[in-house]
């Protein structure tokens, strides 16, 4: 008889989404069987992946209105997008960018006080962990710290082990040298430590990332790349000489040395 898979809760900001481009969870995961994958998520969106087999969203906007009115569900299983969650995406696209143009640590503790007085822990939350059941909890050493507190209360609620995975600079102070940075950036470093205590084992997505964050949170992390879609498939003999290649991203966590190393081997492929 087969050993039974065990059951996976994964958390995370963005819904596993193409759209957003926030597709970790989903390429880790996407040998794993969907029935034992289930995921809570605080962005208002609809995933259109079918890697995870149960989805429930925390709405931020309903979080917003639950400061005055202790009665609205601000949490629910997501089997579709009805009217009502409709709604809500449109209204947190729109907050989403407006904050997004204009970054102000100020906003951003805003937010942390509203989800912190706004009403998150309800009986349908309860009701989705405890009818799921996880053995194993995946999340991402987020700097959203209501994510994090949320985390929290799931590994104490479902008993499960948490595993984390740590992808980005969300606990040095080496990313910006602002005040309102380093104000905001405390209390990140905050919640995330007490985030690390609860949980049993770590992931980091490059050689530099495990350094930084062993010497911060005390762990022996992983190193877990995020693997590819695909195999890549290229015919070099109809590539056009010189190669070139474009990288928008950021230069955090390793990502310069990498692009440092690929610019010396184009040196050396187009040397002639």
């Amino acid at each position: 008889m087969l050993e039974a898979q065990p059951r996976i809760l994964v958390m995370s900001v963005p819904s596993w989404n193409s759209k957003v481009g926030a597709n970790t969870w989903a390429t880790l995961l996407k040998q794993y069987g969907s029935e034992n994958i289930a995921s809570i998520y605080i962005r208002d969106d609809v995933s259109d992946s079918d890697v995870c087999g149960k989805y429930f969203c925390i709405s931020e906007n309903r979080i917003i209105k639950s400061i005055l009115n202790r009665k609205i569900k601000t949490g629910y299983e997501v089997h579709g997008l009805d009217n009502q969650g409709d709604e809500d995406l449109k209204r947190h696209k729109a907050l989403y960018k407006k904050m997004s143009v204009k970054r102000s640590y100020l906003m951003l503790l805003a937010r942390e006080l509203i989800w912190k007085v706004g009403k998150w822990k309800t009986k349908e939350l309860d009701e989705f962990i405890d009818s799921f059941k996880p053995d194993i909890i995946l999340h991402s050493m987020d700097g959203y710290i209501h994510l994090n507190r949320i985390t929290e209360y799931a590994i104490k609620r479902s008993g499960a082990k948490a595993i984390g995975y740590i992808w980005d600079d969300n606990f040095t102070y080496k990313v910006e040298k602002a005040l309102g940075f380093k104000v905001y950036r405390f209390f990140q470093r905050l919640s995330l430590k007490r985030l690390a205590k609860k949980t049993e084992d770590f992931f980091a997505i490059t050689d530099m990332t495990k350094r930084e964050a062993d010497s911060f949170f005390g762990i022996d992390a992983k190193i877990l790349t995020k693997p590819l879609n695909s195999e890549p498939s290229v015919d070099y003999t109809e590539t056009a000489k010189p190669l070139k290649m474009l990288y928008t991203g950021s230069l955090y966590i390793g990502r310069d040395k990498s692009l440092e190393k690929v610019s010396l081997a184009l040196r050396e492929i187009n040397k002639n």
